[in-house]
């Protein structure tokens, strides 16, 4: 910046020959406050069709990093489409991560990361818009992964990635569809085809025995068997209105009863005297003791 008096606009007074960075926008100026990161490449298996440069590295709703490159690098003619695996470019921003007021070297923040690599932190891509159906990295635990082992990708340190939600859910799929494929489905069929003409069979059975009842009860014997099966109610049901307790048959039978127990009363003393003395019959009662002598007087 240079300065010029008032009387000779031509004439320099002084020179300063600070420098400024210009910024395109005000997110450049923003991501230009995290210079201090690190980079490294995630693989996936599956599609990055939505992911893009620059989109976040989030964890936990966070962002803590974007991405820089979608491919990384693409695979070689050897390799061609066998390449199951493509890399990804992304970068970690320190001071996303811990406040600006601590510092840390980059190798400590490493070896921090490769510790909670560890125990089970991995990144996944992750739906961000359903409309427009972007894709960002999303990095959290995984109670399930797998013991990490550190491996490298031309000449960058690998993130560990497990599959995103969309992924899984597919291959939960495509495994139904191989357990149902592997079903003997033919043999099931078959079975099936055998049980329902069995069905048939038996229903063509019924079928013929309904039609054989209707007939027999269309015939004339038949169709008097409820008016005498009525008759023969009727009568049973009389012949036990006869033994009601307000009917004559139920007061003679139960004057016999009556008369019948007068008269086992009355035997009854004969009855205990045989129980006692069988031969009282035959002998009487009692019996008399034989006579004895009485000796005379003087």
């Amino acid at each position: 910046m240079r300065s010029r008096t008032r009387e000779n606009d031509g004439e320099l007074i002084s020179e300063q020959f600070t420098q400024f960075m210009l910024f395109n926008d005000q997110q450049e100026v923003k991501e230009g406050l995290y210079s201090q990161h690190i980079e490294w490449v995630m693989l996936f298996d599956e599609s990055l069709r939505g992911l893009n440069a620059g989109a976040p590295v989030e964890f936990r709703g966070l962002r803590i990093g974007s991405v820089e490159k979608v491919p990384f690098s693409k695979p070689s003619i050897s390799d061609g489409f066998r390449a199951t695996k493509l890399p990804v470019l992304i970068r970690i921003d320190v001071h996303r991560v811990f406040a600006k007021e601590q510092s840390i070297a980059n190798g400590d923040f490493k070896a921090l990361l490769i510790e909670e690599f560890k125990r089970g932190l991995r990144g996944t891509l992750k739906t961000g818009s359903l409309l427009t159906g972007a894709l960002y990295i999303d990095i959290d635990y995984d109670k399930n992964a797998q013991a990490y082992e550190a491996q490298g990708f031309a000449g960058y340190d690998i993130f560990p990635s497990v599959p995103g939600e969309f992924a899984q859910v597919q291959k939960q799929v495509m495994e139904i569809i191989e357990k149902f494929n592997s079903l003997p489905l033919n043999d099931t069929f078959v079975a099936m085809n055998d049980s329902l003409q069995a069905l048939q069979k038996t229903l063509n059975s019924a079928e013929n025995a309904l039609s054989s009842v209707d007939k027999l009860i269309a015939q004339e014997q038949m169709q008097s068997l409820p008016a005498e099966l009525q008759a023969s109610l009727t009568k049973m049901q009389q012949t036990l209105d006869g033994f009601t307790p307000n009917s004559t048959a139920y007061k003679n039978l139960n004057d016999a009863l009556v008369e019948f127990e007068k008269m086992l009363g009355e035997f009854q003393p004969l009855l205990q005297q045989l129980n006692k003395k069988p031969n009282s019959l035959l002998f009487g009662k009692e019996q008399r003791a034989d006579p004895m002598p009485v000796k005379g007087n003087k």
